[in-house]
């Protein structure tokens, strides 16, 4: 009776080992989960940023870029220096900037000075003070005189100044006319040839010394100046007024 009932106690034994060593090979036991490591209080565990991975740092991107070595390099392109032209003399058709005539420079012609400015009033004055002290006294004719009696219109030049001799039995003139432009210039010695000729024959049958005088007298000019003169010494008032204009 004994021995059955450890047999039985031995089966039962047995028989629960290999049912346990079945179920062990079928259901694999569950992995236990870490448990996470308490942190002092007020202390942050730092977390891993995958920003600043080793990989993925700026110090290895900042390398990458400049070795080239990176994941996906941007290769900059070749610069191609332009060359500036070399710097000559040659003008565009292989003639040298100094001329056609073997490269030698000509020679620049001078400009002309533009012709000074001076009063007629001013001009006056020097070619009367260049006659002798003993000729006859000129005076400023007025303007109403300058249209009614010499026949010169005002309005077609620059300025126009007269001067005469105030007594009846003298000759003695000086005439000066700034002209706008060359045409004036033109005009002007026209009108004064009118005037020597008005001259002429007012005296030709008066004082005969007098018509010598007018048929003498001189129309000249320099520049946009003209001038009529008719006075002793006549040649040193017209040297006066062409110095003046220099």
């Amino acid at each position: 009776m004994k021995r059955k009932t450890i047999a039985l106690i031995l089966s039962a034994i047995l028989a629960g080992t290999a049912f346990a060593g079945c179920s062990k090979n079928e259901e694999p036991l569950p992995t236990p989960e870490p448990t996470e490591t308490a942190s002092p209080e007020g202390t942050e565990v730092p977390q891993e940023n995958p920003a600043t991975t080793p990989e993925n740092s700026p110090a290895q991107g900042n390398e990458d870029a400049a070795t080239g070595t990176g994941s996906n390099p941007t290769k900059k392109p070749a610069q191609n220096p332009t060359k500036k032209p070399a710097s000559n003399n040659s003008s565009s058709n292989g003639t040298p900037s100094g001329g056609s005539n073997g490269g030698q420079s000509t020679a620049q012609t001078p400009t002309q000075a533009p012709a000074p400015s001076v009063t007629l009033s001013a001009l006056m004055n020097k070619m009367i003070g260049a006659l002798p002290a003993d000729s006859y006294s000129l005076s400023q004719i007025p303007d109403d005189f300058i249209g009614n009696v010499y026949q010169i219109d005002k309005s077609k030049y620059e300025d126009v100044l007269v001067y005469g001799s105030m007594m009846g039995v003298h000759a003695n003139e000086i005439i000066l006319i700034k002209a706008k432009d060359s045409a004036g210039v033109s005009e002007a010695k026209k009108t004064l040839q009118n005037r020597k000729n008005k001259l002429i024959e007012q005296w030709k049958s008066y004082l005969p010394e007098q018509y010598e005088l007018v048929k003498q007298s001189v129309i000249t000019s320099n520049g946009l100046y003209v001038a009529f003169v008719c006075a002793d010494s006549q040649n040193k008032a017209v040297s006066a007024f062409n110095a003046a204009l220099k």
